[in-house]
């Protein structure tokens, strides 16, 4: 076996490198594997073992297989285990896959496993101040306020979203808002009476070519409104109400199943579908002809109904209900005095926008 030569000092700057089987072992630290990332400049990081980087590369793929490159930083000749990925670099919404290769000073070459991760960019700020406070006077209804959602760098200015959710459920997006410095507040007059509301708004903008939305501002604030008369109101404008003062309600489920009838079928026997509804009669109005801005009003109401197709809201023992003015009956009672009678039926309205 030869013999290293004396006299030679054996001083070595990697002492790692002195075997030739030494293997070098990269790790992505970030992004994590199926980890999430939120903003659109982001650093990619790493560690290494053994020795002392010269050099890497980091380059990005949007495919597993590592085919489709949309990202190469190049050759960079730095000790730094570290890369910031430039804005613009890839897109927000989507799954990426990262690869980092290192090279030593002792020139040994180490390349890390392809890290998944997904994109869901935010914008820089939030929506702020979101204040909500019940009103229930008058049409009662949940009044949010908010104070102007503040643009950064390259971003333009898509909408606000508002969200409503009751307890800990499922975020609804009840309504969108365009602009920017004039629409920072929203009455919300759909709720139910006596039920618990949070409510959320968030900032849509657009940063280059991608369309980023902010984390739900939420408020320390929730609604609960409290309305023991029955309110009948336009959908599409809530200034135009009436409190109706009735003496009895009814709310009825129904039931309605649909048939196909087939071609050259005298019946119909093809059962395609079925839906739940509710019928409300409401008698015992009072002074329902006597009172002329009510009288007015619901007369307003079938106008608009039978003109305009208008959708109406009603709320009554806690409920509110998407309705159709079907029928007043005004029926002559014996004593010559009107009871008069007004009668609902229930049509189904996604409120998601």
């Amino acid at each position: 076996m030869s013999q290293w030569p004396a006299g030679v000092s054996r001083t070595f700057s990697d002492s790692a490198a002195f075997f030739a089987d030494s293997i070098i072992q990269v790790t992505v630290t970030f992004p994590t594997s199926g980890g999430t990332v939120t903003s659109s400049q982001f650093d990619v990081q790493w560690a290494f073992s053994p020795g002392t980087q010269a050099s890497y590369r980091v380059r990005i793929y949007d495919d597993a297989g590592a085919t489709s490159q949309v990202y190469d930083s190049g050759t960079v000749s730095s000790p730094v285990k570290l890369h910031a990925v430039p804005d613009g670099s890839i897109a927000s919404a989507d799954s990426f896959w990262v690869r980092v290769d290192i090279t030593t000073t002792l020139l040994q070459a180490g390349v890390s496993n392809l890290i998944d991760f997904t994109t869901a960019f935010t914008p820089v700020n939030d929506v702020e101040d979101l204040a909500v406070a019940a009103v229930n006077t008058a049409l009662p209804h949940a009044a949010l306020t908010w104070t102007a959602f503040v643009l950064s760098g390259a971003e333009t200015f898509n909408n606000y979203n508002v969200y409503r959710r009751i307890g800990s459920g499922v975020w609804i997006r009840i309504a969108t808002l365009t602009n920017r410095t004039g629409d920072v507040s929203y009455d919300d007059f759909i709720p139910e009476s006596a039920q618990l509301y949070e409510y959320a708004v968030t900032a849509s903008v657009k940063d280059g070519a991608d369309a980023l939305e902010s984390d739900k501002q939420t408020s320390s604030n929730t609604a609960t409104l409290t309305f023991t008369p029955v309110y009948l109101h336009k959908f599409s404008d809530t200034s135009s109400f009436v409190e109706l003062v009735v003496g009895r309600a009814s709310i009825t489920p129904r039931q309605d199943i649909q048939y196909l009838r087939p071609w050259n079928r005298a019946a119909p026997n093809a059962h395609v579908g079925k839906g739940l509804s509710s019928r409300i009669n409401m008698s015992g109005i009072q002074k329902w002809t006597a009172n002329k801005a009510m009288c007015t009003t619901v007369r307003g109401c079938l106008e608009d109904q039978e003109h305009d197709a208008e959708l109406f809201v009603l709320r009554v023992r806690e409920q509110r209900f998407f309705v159709t003015l079907s029928q007043v009956a005004l029926a002559n009672s014996p004593a010559s005095v009107f009871n008069e009678t007004l009668s609902f039926q229930e049509v189904h309205k996604d409120e998601a926008v």
